[in-house]
């Protein structure tokens, strides 16, 4: 199973490597919205820094239970994050607290075609589906959205 995962802290030039060398023996894969992968075993790091406005998968060798710990400053909900027209994004998520997903997509309802996590669970506003109910801390979500527009989207108008 991976993981998808975000970070909700200001982590300034930080390497993946660094990153996740608490676990390193663990991880098999991290991958990002961009193509680049992490794959610690092979020493190859197409990732390079961390990008807190992506979300990333991460896939490890057993089912065992895995942490990293990061310290900063929270990240400001105002900080924009450019959402895709034409292709899956990796979004993570900011706030400090849990937020329904109704109200943090409730500004941009009309292009919001879907959000999906990593557990299968799925948001599709369009036909009231909301199996996700609450975004939380610490994960990151999939998300597509209609027309031919990218959407400039921030968690501040919440």
């Amino acid at each position: 199973k991976y993981n998808n995962i975000s970070f909700n802290v200001e982590i300034n030039n930080q390497s993946i490597s660094d990153l996740f060398s608490s676990i390193k023996n663990e991880v098999l894969l991290v991958k990002n919205n961009n193509n680049g992968y992490y794959l610690p075993s092979y020493n190859v790091d197409l990732i390079h820094n961390i990008d807190i406005t992506n979300s990333y998968e991460v896939y490890l060798s057993s089912n065992k239970s895995q942490s990293i710990v990061i310290s900063g400053k929270p990240i400001n909900l105002n900080k924009t994050i450019v959402i895709y027209h034409s292709q899956i994004n990796y979004l993570p998520y900011y706030p400090q607290e849990r937020r329904n997903i109704e109200n943090v997509f409730a500004n941009y309802i009309d292009n919001i075609l879907l959000v999906y996590n990593d557990n299968a669970e799925y948001y599709v506003p369009s036909y009231n589906i909301n199996q996700i109910k609450d975004m939380c801390p610490g994960l990151g979500y999939y998300v597509y959205i209609k027309g031919t527009n990218n959407i400039e989207f921030t968690y501040a108008t919440i």
